[in-house]
């Protein structure tokens, strides 16, 4: 998921934060519901992670949310091949980060705008995902909110 719009100050604006909730909403409407949520420590990344938790947590679903340094520079398939026993997870990032993960690991050009989520699927292990060429785009996710 790219984080949502921000202000000159680095922090989510309002659209942002309508952004991350609606994103939120869809993916429980989905019945998508990661076990954990990655997000990189740029500050609207952090953001977005907390509103999204947030979201999940009203709904009663419980999730793990930390920061993964790794991903402002190495990139989310790095990140996600350190992860162990998790099958869903939300990657919290910003470009050109999210741009190069979705080519990465599923060949296709896919530039998710800000505030969007892109779900690809595997049938191997995260730790795999980078090497195989079994992940596949399943959808993308845009909010309904637009910038003004």
């Amino acid at each position: 998921m790219r984080h949502g719009y921000y202000g000159s100050d680095g922090a989510l604006n309002q659209q942002g934060v309508g952004q991350a909730q609606d994103i939120a909403c869809q993916l429980i409407e989905a019945g998508l519901t990661p076990d954990i949520i990655l997000h990189s420590p740029i500050k609207r990344a952090l953001e977005t992670a907390e509103v999204v938790t947030e979201i999940f947590k009203m709904a009663g679903k419980e999730v793990d949310m930390r920061q993964e340094d790794s991903l402002a520079n190495k990139g989310i398939p790095h990140a996600l091949s350190k992860l162990k026993n998790s099958h869903t997870v939300l990657a919290v990032s910003h470009q050109p980060d999210i741009l190069a993960a979705v080519r990465e690991l599923v060949g296709q050009y896919v530039s998710p705008g800000y505030g969007n989520a892109v779900v690809i699927e595997s049938d191997c292990e995260l730790n795999e995902m980078a090497k195989s060429n079994v992940s596949r785009l399943v959808n993308k996710l845009t909010p309904h909110i637009h910038q003004p």
